[in-house]
């Protein structure tokens, strides 16, 4: 029998070591637009927080400011399409108990771009 727990210890842990400044990395050319372009952004969505005392998606749990998770996403991708010029794409991995949820809550960014939000079967 293994008696693992999942926790890591912090004193057998220790900092990155001779991370690249962000200032210091080249700047971002045509060609990596075209391949961001190409790029989607996976998220799983599937899981219902009822062990959390949630009756829906733990993806719409608010944060802060009126905001959820799901928002917190949908944000990030919005602002890399604006910063990049590319049309990343974001596609949330539902379960069957959370896709009419999510689907609902992301027609408020139906006019900012993610008017090709549907459910797949």
């Amino acid at each position: 029998m293994r008696h693992e727990t999942g926790m890591i210890p912090e004193d057998s842990i220790s900092p990155a070591q001779e991370l690249v400044s962000y200032h210091e990395l080249p700047a971002p050319s045509d060609a990596d637009a075209a391949l961001l372009s190409q790029a989607v952004v996976i998220t799983l969505n599937g899981g219902l927080g009822t062990s959390m005392g949630l009756q829906g998606p733990k993806s719409l749990l608010s944060v802060r400011d009126d905001l959820n998770f799901l928002d917190l996403m949908v944000r990030q991708i919005l602002d890399l399409r604006k910063t990049s010029g590319a049309n990343v794409r974001l596609l949330l991995m539902n379960s069957f108990s959370t896709s009419g949820e999510t689907l609902k809550h992301l027609e408020k960014y139906r006019a900012q771009g993610l008017a090709d939000a549907k459910k797949w079967s």
